[in-house]
């Protein structure tokens, strides 16, 4: 059996350096986790994925909520009885100090003492 590396060109035509970056090796990872060039549509991607989901999640709780387009800014928290839905905020963790305190979104439901954190992944 043989076993290709990603890295490797076989076709030696082509450069190894990345067609958009050039810095870089142009491998797997490179282009779907590391490369500057693919990055804005990966986060543009990923926040209307989160602004589709929270949307559904307000409808769903019935939430009095509004928003005539993609591209308006969603309400940040959204409270309807004993449940909400924050989006975008960043998370109280007192003394704690951590790099990444802002999850995607987090829905809380009081009388349950239920509380989901939502992380969104695209590439």
């Amino acid at each position: 059996m043989l076993t290709l590396s990603a890295s490797y060109n076989y076709i030696k035509s082509k450069p190894d350096a990345c067609r958009r970056y050039h810095k870089a090796y142009e491998t797997e990872m490179h282009i779907v986790i590391e490369c500057p060039a693919n990055m804005n549509p990966i986060k543009e991607r990923h926040d209307n994925i989160c602004k589709i989901l929270h949307r559904e999640m307000a409808k769903k709780m019935k939430a009095d909520y509004e928003v005539k387009n993609l591209y308006e800014r969603s309400l940040a928290e959204i409270i309807k009885d004993d449940k909400s839905i924050i989006y975008d905020l960043p998370l109280s963790t007192r003394e704690i100090d951590i790099a990444y305190n802002r999850p995607d979104m987090l829905h809380v439901e009081r009388i349950k003492k239920k509380r989901e954190i939502i992380e969104i992944c695209a590439t």
